[in-house]
């Protein structure tokens, strides 16, 4: 009669896990990867307001409403930033992955960038961009 415990076989659950943990990093952070092909389209996106600093920008912003309606389970998940001559292109994110871990509707970025060279912030996404802020 062997009473020692049976060796459970953990290979599967660390299978599952590295799987989970992949997943998660490919959706969340692995679409920066890929430029602004990713963003959502800049005319869902309502800027509240865009403060200029000294080499930075304070953006604040939300979906528009008819897409928080017609999307009530996606959260925002975040931004990337390029500087393609003297314009500062913005594209930001948002994800219906695990949204209750985070389940915000509304942005707040700060975004940091050379200030001589910028005069103008865009938002985009792949297809569009529009102005948000020029000096």
């Amino acid at each position: 009669m062997n009473v020692l415990p049976q060796k459970k076989n953990i290979k599967p659950f660390i299978i599952l896990l590295i799987t989970v943990v992949l997943i998660y990093g490919v959706t969340q952070l692995g679409w920066k990867l890929f430029g602004f092909s990713q963003c959502t389209q800049a005319e869902e996106i309502l800027i509240q307001s865009v403060e200029v600093g000294a080499g930075e920008a304070l953006i604040i912003g939300r979906l528009e409403d008819d897409v928080r309606k017609e999307n009530p389970q996606i959260s925002f998940s975040g931004y990337t930033a390029k500087t393609e001559g003297d314009t500062l292109y913005i594209g930001v994110k948002y994800s219906g992955f695990l949204y209750f871990l985070r389940s915000t509707k509304d942005f707040r970025v700060v975004v940091p960038f050379d200030n001589s060279t910028i005069k103008r912030i865009s938002l985009r996404d792949a297809d569009s961009s529009k102005v948000i802020w020029s000096k």
